[in-house]
């Protein structure tokens, strides 16, 4: 009888520490599953955050650039197109100043734009489903 216990209990033992590693085992994997989600969301946030430093960056030196082209001649702005952090760009001579227009921007970026991005009068955002958003200065 005692060692019918004994083997009762070494089935017993085994059965628990399997189902008990088993748990700690998942439990581990939810928790890594976890942080890599939340690793991909931090990574796409800042890669969103360094296309936007970027762009403000290059669309600062382009407006000065424009405003000293429209000191000297301003019809040459309305025909300039360029790039602007690798999206194709253009300019173009408005009533009470200049646009820059970006072509081919990702919607999630386009929709990222505050109203006075760059120091822009005012950004349209109103194509991002074009993938197009226009900065007015």
């Amino acid at each position: 009888m005692g060692g019918i216990m004994i083997l009762f209990l070494l089935i017993l033992g085994t059965s628990f520490s399997a189902s008990a590693q088993m748990t700690d085992l998942m439990g581990t994997l939810a928790v890594d599953g976890m942080m890599t989600a939340q690793s991909v969301k931090g990574y796409n946030t800042a890669n969103l955050q360094l296309k936007k430093n970027k762009i403000a960056q290059e669309l600062q030196i382009k407006n000065m650039e424009i405003q000293t082209l429209m000191l000297n001649n301003p019809q040459n702005v309305s025909r300039e197109t360029f790039s602007v952090a690798g999206y194709p760009a253009s300019a173009k001579v408005e009533q009470s100043g200049f646009s820059i227009t970006l072509n081919r921007v990702d919607e999630k970026l386009c929709t990222s734009f505050d109203n006075h991005f760059s120091g822009a009068k005012k950004v349209e955002k109103n194509n991002c489903s074009k993938n197009t958003v226009k900065f007015y200065y």
